[in-house]
């Protein structure tokens, strides 16, 4: 062998050289892109790759994809990738009745007052389904399945990249859909499907109005971040909340690290919070020096410590993703994938304060308040009382739960840090696993969540707080 092949969670196989400065490639596969195709090395694609097992002769690496429940092997001479054992898992976009269907990586989730349908963003397959839960099937409403790209339209004349978050209107005529992918930035928008005609059309953003960013991280020079709803620019919209009583779309600006306000009615836009940046200071040395570059002029680095919490643009987020407003408008929860947080956000002042979490630090500890961790949190949904927050812990594989009064942090759902599938299966929530759970909504009182390719239901965990 011409050095180490190493398999994980990546969806490639990647080389690292046996010598100094052990030089790390990829020869199989493509990071961030998950699937069952045999073919040349990086044409292939898998899922989640274990057991990797080089052959006697030097030439061939055998491994599980858990992904596709299959054994694949990979010519290290000839550069291709077959199936040897195992058939690829069905496609990963069918329609149907709910044990034919398949999703490809499904996100946000909506559902309408009488609990009958739900609304799907399935990223990956860069559509909008409905699950019928009467009916027990699933349907396409928009997109056209497997083919990214940005056209509105009607059904599949019409065209999404990566939807993520989705919101329901009150006459559940109007869906609003974000959008959040690391690889496709040209569709950093908010969309709205008309539930009835099928028709999608662009509310905000789009590839003439996305946010550019300096070599400093700054937005360039003429980004509109207020204003007129068609004049402003926008990044990755990771997370939607409506408050239709009073016309708000509230989104997160993941780019631009920003809780950004969209009044329906009057057409335009404002920041509710975030946009500050942590304090720069001036470098010291070994001896306690003050830094210099070569030209003389200061070296500047983030401070050690500093405050995250204020008001409106004082407040400092970092990746904020996944929204929850009150019912009654009055608070809007967030949490932040990067600093590891929940918080609460006060939408008349626009005061933000940590309600539980570890600034910056991720980790895996049931606590109260700020002595709790968590490890990129992505979504939210408050319980059937508003008591307490329900989060999609995604780098620990977990439900947490959040006690607002309290600030408790409590796992609910999964175990920390440990990964697995339910597939069909009904299991009490002890010995729940979950792969990488995205997002979450309640209904009724429980909560629909999505996973790797599926969607569960955990019965009776929003009201779970109500009933102890």
């Amino acid at each position: 062998m011409d050095g180490f092949y190493v398999a994980g969670f990546h969806n490639s196989i990647r080389r690292v050289s046996p010598e100094p400065p052990f030089r790390v490639t990829t020869v199989r596969g493509r990071s961030g892109e998950s699937g069952s195709r045999d073919g040349q090395a990086l044409d292939a694609r898998f899922g989640i790759a274990f057991g990797i097992h080089a052959h006697p002769d030097g030439e061939r690496i055998y491994y599980m994809d858990r992904g596709a429940n299959n054994i694949r092997e990979f010519n290290t001479i000839l550069g291709r990738v077959r199936t040897v054992m195992g058939a690829p898992r069905p496609d990963d976009w069918t329609d149907g009745a709910f044990a034919e269907a398949r999703f490809r990586t499904p996100a946000g989730l909506a559902q309408t007052a009488n609990g009958r349908f739900v609304y799907v963003a399935d990223e990956s397959n860069h559509v909008i389904r409905r699950m019928d839960l009467a009916q027990r099937r699933i349907e396409t409403l928009v997109g056209l399945p497997v083919t990214p790209g940005f056209a509105d339209g009607v059904a599949d004349d019409a065209l999404l990249a990566h939807p993520y978050a989705l919101a329901l209107s009150a006459d559940e005529r109007q869906l609003y859909i974000s959008f959040f992918n690391l690889f496709s930035v040209g569709n950093r928008a908010v969309r709205v499907l008309d539930t009835e005609t099928l028709e999608l059309t662009t509310l905000a953003g789009g590839p003439d109005r996305l946010v550019a960013f300096d070599a400093a991280g700054a937005p360039v020079e003429g980004t509109v971040i207020e204003g007129a709803l068609a004049d402003t620019h926008w990044g990755d919209t990771s997370g939607l909340a409506l408050d239709d009583a009073r016309g708000l779309l509230y989104v997160s600006d993941r780019s631009l690290n920003r809780i950004r306000v969209i009044d329906l009615e009057a057409g335009t836009v404002r920041t509710l919070a975030g946009g500050a940046s942590p304090p720069m200071v001036q470098a010291v040395d070994e001896n306690g020096d003050p830094e210099v570059d070569e030209d003389g002029d200061p070296v500047l680095v983030v401070a050690d410590t500093y405050e995250v919490d204020g008001t409106g643009e004082a407040a400092i987020l970092n990746r904020p993703m996944g929204l929850a407003l009150r019912s009654d408008g009055s608070t809007l929860y967030v949490v932040e994938m990067s600093h590891h947080l929940v918080r609460r956000i006060d939408t008349q002042t626009g005061e933000v304060s940590t309600i539980a979490g570890e600034y910056g630090m991720p980790g895996a500890f049931d606590d109260v308040g700020l002595d709790a961790a968590f490890d990129s949190p992505t979504s939210l949904v408050l319980n059937e009382d508003e008591s307490a927050l329900l989060v999609v812990d995604r780098g620990n594989a977990a439900v947490r739960r959040v006690d607002l009064a309290t600030a408790e942090v409590t796992t609910v759902a999964g175990e920390l840090g440990i990964r697995g599938g339910l597939g069909f299966a009904i299991v009490p929530l002890s010995r729940s696993r979950f792969y990488f759970p995205v997002a979450l909504t309640r209904s009724g009182r429980d909560v629909l969540l999505t996973d790797r390719n599926v969607v569960y239901r955990v019965e009776a965990l929003a009201a779970a707080q109500e009933a102890e």
